[in-house]
């Protein structure tokens, strides 16, 4: 559908309303600094809105520290409530699930990102910043568009109005493919946002399986 950057600055030009377009990523023009300003942001907090095949991968973990059970928690333990600390990969960009479906939490400790988690053997699915925009899917396409137009709305013209519907464009996107892919994979939930169950979600809800909750594209900066 898109491949290329400036394909994806006019597409947001256009639904922000704007006349002007864009023929090099690195022209230095007003709509061009706007939109190099917000892409970087509108693509992380897009692919952060769902589990996009095309920017999804797997690594197992390294431990970095185990708790002893029978000692009083300490610095340098795992966070309290966990077992297992693990380094995350480099390129991550936001978990998804464990292969054991185990719950887990995102922290910073000793100077990285580490995960804790009661698992004893942490094989992560995760998404990753996948900039490669001939890769990706049709679904994040359209949404990273309207989000980017949200984005630059108010910076280009100030229709707070239409950014907030633009916003609200690009999570009804996300959710519209993030049902559609977990449809097709009969990926399971510990727990479903009401819109996806909505939009038709025909998968079993389990209660004993942990997804890392995606970004809902909310909070567009003033």
């Amino acid at each position: 559908m898109s491949n290329s950057e400036v394909e994806i600055w006019n597409m947001a030009l256009s639904s922000a309303q704007e006349k002007a377009s864009i023929v090099s990523p690195s022209e230095n023009s007003k709509v061009a600094n706007i939109c190099r300003l917000w892409y970087p942001t509108a693509r992380r907090r897009s692919l952060k809105a769902g589990a996009w095949p095309c920017a999804t991968s797997y690594a197992r973990l390294p431990l970095l520290t185990e708790r002893d059970a029978g000692l009083p928690w300490s610095n340098g333990n795992p966070a309290p409530g966990f077992k297992y600390a693990y380094g995350m990969p480099d390129d991550i960009l936001a978990p998804q699930y464990l292969h054991t479906w185990e719950r887990f939490e995102q922290i910073y400790a000793n100077g990285r990102k580490t995960l804790v988690t009661n698992s004893s053997d942490a094989l992560l699915r995760y998404t990753f910043d996948q900039t490669l925009v001939s890769d990706w899917d049709e679904g994040l396409v359209l949404t990273v568009a309207s989000f980017l137009g949200a984005l630059i709305c108010r910076n280009l013209n100030g229709k707070l109005g239409l950014s907030d519907r633009l916003a609200a464009e690009a999570r009804d996107m996300a959710l519209e493919s993030q049902t559609e892919i977990a449809n097709q994979e009969n990926r399971e939930y510990e727990t479903l946002p009401p819109n996806i169950v909505a939009r038709g979600y025909s998968g079993r809800v389990s209660q004993t399986r942990y997804f890392h909750p995606f970004d809902q594209l909310n909070g567009v900066p003033e």
